[in-house]
């Protein structure tokens, strides 16, 4: 392909980014950049599997954003072009190294218009002096009609209706941006930034060496003990939760909250432990099975210890009602029951770290798309205005920027008080408004039922 029609792509490519995203919210825009993104990689023929793969999950997540419109959303959105770019390289099928060098390929765009091969470089010789001529009449053109203007205030009156108002400095330097970008988006991977290992170095090769006898009682003398810690902290806490109950010198929001962070570091410290002490030839000790047995002793303590921090997740939900920061508490423990799945995988396997990592990064990956998939603004309010948990905090829900309808039909056939129908009626209004402002590629189906609703109740 020659450096015009790459250049010419660019242009097309950063032309339809600014028509679609400048000045606009998220919603079909995102759907329509994902198809026409689609549509001309088939055209340039970006076959690669893996390429096609996360082209195929750009769009699955163009669609989620142009239903319902999220953060989470719009993050997988932004990770799944730095991996459409990254994974042009074809040097390796690893997640996560298709995003480190899509990262890099975008910060560093411009060395992918330069041909690499010798075919390619010499289709792509440009004859600088044919453009000569427009590079000296622009400017001269412009310093005669300044010239004019000032000679002549005829010319000058007429000349000062013609409206430019439609070309702004914000649109100009939004599509010099995109252009940038568009270079790496899509002709990315002509520059490998990062080495990687080869995808056949999969497992740990024994180099039938003695283990250090000093890791190995280190191993058994350490995770022994923290089992029997880790044992003692469930003990007490199953004890405080059947049999005491909570202190009375603690809250119920201190008993759940109170070292939730803690305990999910605890969590990943424990796998990287397993992780360090099965890194090598430990994993072929003559005492294999109870070095291996001791570690998933080890790692199921960990799961009982994610699964009673969601039970006490759970107790807090039923008293006070659902919330993002309990949705998150619910994600974090599930990623780490994943990633202990997949250290237990690791350690029966013999898996290098690299793949363990690399593994971790792709189940991240499509966790994050599943869970972006959700309208997570109309689950919430569902669920606390559906009279399951004791407690139902209607200022929270007033916040939460997707659930008009909900709180619509709610104050219509609910016993509500005159002030919070007054509040429910200010956050529609208000949300009419924002909506009659926005451009056409702004429009998602979400906010479209939201702002149909009739104004008063």
């Amino acid at each position: 392909m020659t450096l015009k029609t790459k250049l010419a792509l660019v242009l097309l490519n950063a032309f339809v980014a600014t028509i679609l995203f400048y000045k606009a919210s998220l919603g079909i825009n995102s759907l329509l950049f994902a198809s026409y993104s689609a549509v001309l990689f088939l055209i340039l023929k970006k076959n690669d599997s893996y390429n096609r793969f996360f082209t195929i999950l750009f769009v699955i997540t163009g669609i989620s954003l142009s239903l319902v419109p999220q953060t989470m959303s719009f993050v997988v959105y932004v990770i799944l072009g730095l991996l459409i770019t990254g994974s042009q390289s074809h040097a390796i099928r690893n997640t996560s190294y298709h995003l480190v060098q899509g990262l890099v390929d975008e910060l560093i765009a411009l060395p992918n218009l330069i041909p690499t091969s010798t075919t390619e470089k010499s289709t792509s010789q440009i004859d600088y002096k044919s453009y000569l001529p427009v590079l000296i009449t622009l400017p001269v053109v412009v310093i005669f009609f300044v010239l004019y203007k000032s000679g002549n205030p005829i010319f000058d009156f007429y000349t000062n209706k013609i409206d430019f108002s439609f070309i702004e400095i914000g649109s100009i330097l939004f599509f010099l941006i995109a252009s940038y970008l568009s270079v790496a988006f899509l002709f990315g991977g002509n520059r490998l930034w990062i080495k990687s290992a080869s995808n056949s170095f999969q497992y740990i090769k024994n180099n039938e060496q003695e283990v250090n006898p000093l890791e190995f009682k280190t191993f058994k003398t350490l995770i022994i003990t923290l089992i029997v810690l880790l044992a003692l902290f469930h003990l007490s806490d199953i004890s405080g939760l059947l049999a005491i109950g909570i202190p009375e010198e603690l809250t119920l929001s201190q008993f759940v909250h109170q070292g939730f962070w803690t305990l999910v570091s605890s969590i990943i410290l424990s796998i990287s432990m397993v992780l360090f002490f099965f890194r090598d030839q430990l994993s072929f000790h003559p005492d294999r099975k109870k070095l291996l047995l001791i570690a998933n002793i080890w790692l199921a303590l960990n799961v009982v210890l994610v699964l009673s921090t969601c039970f006490k997740n759970t107790y807090y939900i039923l008293e006070y009602g659902l919330t993002y920061r309990r949705v998150t508490v619910y994600a974090f423990l599930v990623f780490c029951l994943l990633l202990i799945t997949l250290c237990h995988l690791k350690i029966q396997r013999n898996y290098q770290i690299s793949v363990f990592i690399s593994k971790s990064f792709s189940v991240a990956l499509i966790y994050t798309i599943i869970l972006s998939l959700c309208p997570w603004d109309t689950v919430i309010t569902q669920y606390n205005l559906s009279g399951i948990s004791k407690q139902c905090d209607l200022d929270y829900l007033l916040t939460l920027q997707h659930n008009n309808a909900i709180l619509y039909r709610y104050a219509s056939t609910q016993k509500v008080n005159t002030l919070e129908k007054t509040k429910i009626s200010r956050k529609i209004e208000t949300s009419k408004k924002l909506h009659q402002n926005k451009k056409w590629t702004s429009w998602s189906l979400i906010e479209q039922i939201d702002n149909s609703i009739p104004l008063g109740l």
